[in-house]
């Protein structure tokens, strides 16, 4: 896990030198505090931060050169079958100098071309110089776990593992994006495209490949190159299997995928063991941090694979899940660690949390797993398992509900979805009526396709950007979109590539990254991923259950008190009690009237009258929308308004 920086210069007759990303990669020092590189050719920059996880020698240093010069590379995350592949690409005669995944890349690029991509089993982001051919080739993971900025300037393209590294140029916009700012006040919408918040930075998007060619000629400009998507989710879904799977009577179909999925995520724990530092977990009560937890314990050492001895949690007294987590304890015996999340601890960090994100966060929850990297550090242990993807692979969310039942039917008919309809109005995870309303629309949209019902993502009662910004948008913002209404595999899809997944993969990039830690996703491996959204609805929810297949795969595994726990708590955090609380006077001085003015876009009057009535009590106990205008406003004030 690492950070880097690169400068091409469009021109290519120009010579970039170390100066122009030397500012930039000062900035990424918590990403790699381990050791800096810098490689200069021609019209192309690159610095790098390293966070030495495999290969603990200078060895490991980058930006990475091969012997003859043709390729340079700057790498950050990790490819965790690099012992495989390097094993296939000796007996295809590469020689090997290093014990790193990275130069396991070079050798990839150099016999498989740009077809490399689609063998690497990981995590990355990552810029590889061509000399031969004079070209930056830019790649990142299949799910974007690894973030990549990039901006085209009138004579350079910048790059970056972070926004703030390329506001750090002089020449870069600090002009906001307004419609990413619509999207996000009023309407919680953040990462679900590749504009940033910033105007001419975007996202590089995941599973994709792009090439940055220098031409020659004073008048060559930047701009943005075609990309290649080398994965892609359309084709994720095998749907052949899962008729097969639907039509068995004998369930033999549905036990081999279960059996599948079980041997493929830990498989993928396994593989995610390796390393060269000390490894842990993220810890809750639930089922999808208890299964990767009960799966380190039981997979044995071999290829580099350390032993799992610790596990981190964010414990808060109004949401205890101390039973399941002490079952998931005493079943591995792993060290337990519940840093105190106490008032102090979240006065203490308030300010370096919100440093820490140069986006902004949708609401207080990633405080928690902030702290919990901030304990994981304390104790030395460098790398940390986590659950993330899991809900959105496995229906885990009470927003699938509807879509589940309705598919359920469209998959096994009436009375399959009658029992589904059933099964979750006695879990009550959403009131009967209510469930009743929303499978009675989805079942119109799917039987009456006549019938307009395509929906829009509302928002609130009333929106705090002025209505003069909100015409003069340059583009439309979500609300001006319709969302269809969908099947369970779209909205699954959708969760994965749009919203929220890549939301939380950029918050567990930077609460990891702010205490050089490196958080690791076995859900995200994409033999996971295939085979549970290959499942059908009936595997993916069942008995009042969310993500019944994972449930089903870690029987025997997982003590039964979390395996079968129905609760789902996500990742609460007593947003109230610290807004007027320990978190108090941050809140108030990030929307003070004069900030709000300043700013020139809100409702400066109906956000102080909201804001007074939650700090008095006379308001909702959680005003959302204040919490996300503190976000962007702590965000602005630290990386976009500075000079």
């Amino acid at each position: 896990m690492c950070g880097f920086v690169g400068v091409l210069y469009s021109d290519a007759t120009r010579n970039a030198e170390r100066s122009d990303v030397q500012r930039a990669t000062d900035r990424l020092v918590h990403r790699g505090p381990d050791d800096e590189g810098y490689f200069c050719a021609g019209p192309l920059a690159l610095g790098f931060r390293r966070l030495s996880i495999l290969d603990m020698s200078a060895a490991g240093h980058q930006p990475m050169v091969t012997e003859d010069g043709d390729y340079a590379l700057v790498f950050n995350g990790e490819i965790y079958n690099f012992i495989e592949l390097r094993d296939d690409l000796r007996a295809r005669g590469h020689a090997f100098r290093t014990q790193t995944d990275t130069e396991v890349i070079l050798a990839a690029y150099r016999e498989w071309g740009l077809a490399c991509f689609e063998r690497f089993n990981g995590m990355w982001s990552m810029l590889l110089w061509d000399a031969r051919r004079r070209h930056l080739l830019a790649s990142r993971d299949r799910f974007g776990i690894k973030p990549l900025y990039v901006a085209a300037l009138d004579d350079r393209w910048i790059f970056a593992s972070e926004l703030q590294a390329v506001l750090s140029y002089s020449g870069a916009s600090r002009a906001l994006d307004l419609t990413t700012l619509v999207d996000f006040v009023d309407y919680g919408f953040t990462d679900h495209n590749q504009e940033t918040f910033v105007q001419g930075v975007r996202r590089f998007p995941a599973g994709h490949a792009g090439l940055y060619k220098p031409t020659t000629g004073g008048a060559a400009r930047a701009s943005w190159p075609m990309t290649m998507r080398y994965y892609g989710l359309d084709g994720a879904i095998d749907h052949d299997r899962r008729a097969r799977i639907l039509a068995d009577p004998t369930g033999r179909e549905e036990a081999r995928l279960v059996e599948e999925f079980r041997a493929a995520l830990v498989d993928a724990v396994q593989l995610r063991m390796r390393s060269d530092v000390p490894v842990g977990t993220c810890l809750s009560g639930g089922v999808d941090s208890g299964g990767i937890t009960c799966a380190t314990a039981a997979v044995a050492l071999k290829e580099r694979a350390q032993s799992c001895r610790y596990a981190f949690t964010a414990l808060f007294e109004e949401y205890d899940e101390t039973a399941q987590i002490r079952a998931v304890v005493e079943h591995t015996g792993v060290s337990w660690f519940a840093p105190p999340m106490d008032d102090d601890a979240v006065r203490r960090v308030t300010e370096t949390f919100f440093r820490a994100h140069d986006e902004p966060v949708h609401s207080l929850s990633p405080f928690a797993g902030y702290l919990v990297f901030e304990a994981a550090a304390r104790e030395h242990v460098v790398v940390l398992l986590n659950g993330q993807g899991a809900d959105e692979l496995l229906a885990g969310y009470s927003s699938y509900i509807d879509e589940y039942i309705v598919d359920s039917g469209v998959e096994s008919g009436p009375r399959a979805m009658a029992r589904a309809f059933t099964s979750e109005a006695r879990a009550g995870t959403l009131g009967v009526r209510n469930l009743a309303f929303r499978t009675a629309t989805r079942l119109a949209a799917r039987t009456m396709p006549g019938l307009a019902l395509a929906v829009r993502k509302r928002s609130s009662a009333r929106s705090f950007i002025r209505g003069s910004v909100r015409r003069a948008l340059a583009r439309p913002s979500v609300d001006q979109s319709p969302i269809s209404v969908r099947s369970l595999d779209d909205a699954l899809l959708t969760s994965i590539s749009a919203s929220p997944l890549p939301l939380y993969l950029r918050l567990e990039d930077r609460n990891s990254m702010a205490h050089s830690t490196e958080a690791r996703l076995p859900f995200l491996d994409p033999r996971v991923v295939e085979l549970a959204l290959t499942a059908p609805a009936g595997m993916k929810r069942r008995d009042g259950y969310n993500k019944y297949l994972e449930r089903r795969a870690f029987e025997g595994l997982l003590p039964d008190v979390v395996r079968l726990h129905r609760p789902k708590l996500g990742f609460p955090v007593p947003h109230g009690r610290w807004l007027r609380g320990p978190m108090r006077e941050f809140f108030l001085d990030i929307l003070s009237e004069s900030s709000l003015r300043a700013r020139g876009v809100y409702d400066v009057d109906g956000i102080l009258a909201r804001r007074d009535a939650m700090l008095s009590g006379s308001g909702a106990e959680v005003d959302p929308i204040l919490v996300r205008l503190m976000a962007f406003e702590a965000c602005a004030r630290t990386h976009y308004d500075r000079v």
